[in-house]
């Protein structure tokens, strides 16, 4: 088991405060910040584990929601905030896994920004350029939306405890608010385009119909085929879904 995945399965085991301060230190060694700014996060750590200590439940994923629902939203409103840095203890444990935060909670936070300040080697960072890649060749929107759209991907591995953008269901682009509702129509188009979803990309309000997707056979029915031309219709529809889907799945061998 390697550190990311002993920082993870961390949120799971009773809450102890120098075990969570020692891997929070551990892992913000390969932090890509200064040496200064690593010793500030580490201060903010300990500020964030009076906040724990004082926090119901026994394990920490159970004591990071009850920070989460109440005293952060203190924070956020600017009473009772521990230091300058305030948001920076959890600018370790939300991205380092060590717990799985509310897709509310992450409304208002920067993901990009904490993200890139992640080690190269981090499955989060990784994921993240993918959809930097995925995301700049469209071209209906604006740069601002295809901004909002590889944020809008990290919420979701966040909120889901994802690791893979492929972890990614249809169901999961419903957790993101009407106030993201730009930025999503750029992530279903940019997860269609890595082969996530095999299908072509939905926008609105389709993308929360409950239909689901005809088959070959469906379609050559409601579109009244000759039937000494439906057997061929339908192996012709079948075989190019087919060739599509690995044909994505080959371009994006490294997701």
């Amino acid at each position: 088991m390697n550190g990311y995945q002993q920082a993870t399965a961390l949120g799971t085991k009773r809450y102890n405060r120098d075990t969570m301060l020692a891997m929070c230190s551990e892992m913000i060694c390969s932090f890509r910040l200064k040496e200064e700014d690593k010793s500030k996060m580490r201060g903010a750590c300990c500020h964030l584990a009076d906040a724990l200590d004082r926090c119901s439940g026994s394990t920490l994923q159970q004591r990071w929601s009850d920070f989460e629902t109440k005293t952060w939203p203190r924070w956020a409103a600017g009473y009772d905030r521990p230091c300058t840095l305030w948001t920076w203890g959890a600018r370790v444990l939300v991205p380092m896994r060590m717990v799985i935060p509310s897709i509310k909670w992450l409304s208002d936070v920067r993901v990009n920004q904490w993200i890139v300040r992640l080690p190269e080697d981090h499955p989060l960072r990784q994921q993240h350029g993918l959809l930097l890649r995925a995301t700049a060749p469209i071209n209906w929107t604006s740069a601002f939306n295809r901004h909002l759209a590889v944020s809008n991907g990290l919420r979701i591995l966040l909120a889901r405890g994802y690791d893979s953008l492929r972890q990614i269901q249809d169901d999961d682009l419903k957790l993101l608010s009407s106030r993201w509702s730009k930025g999503t129509d750029a992530l279903d188009a940019a997860l269609c385009s890595l082969g996530v979803f095999s299908r072509t990309p939905k926008r609105g309000s389709a993308r929360h119909s409950r239909r689901r997707r005809l088959t070959a056979s469906e379609l050559v029915e409601i579109t009244r085929i000759p039937e000494r031309f439906r057997q061929v219709t339908i192996l012709y529809l079948e075989t190019y879904v087919s060739a599509a889907i690995s044909k994505r799945r080959n371009l994006t061998s490294g997701l």
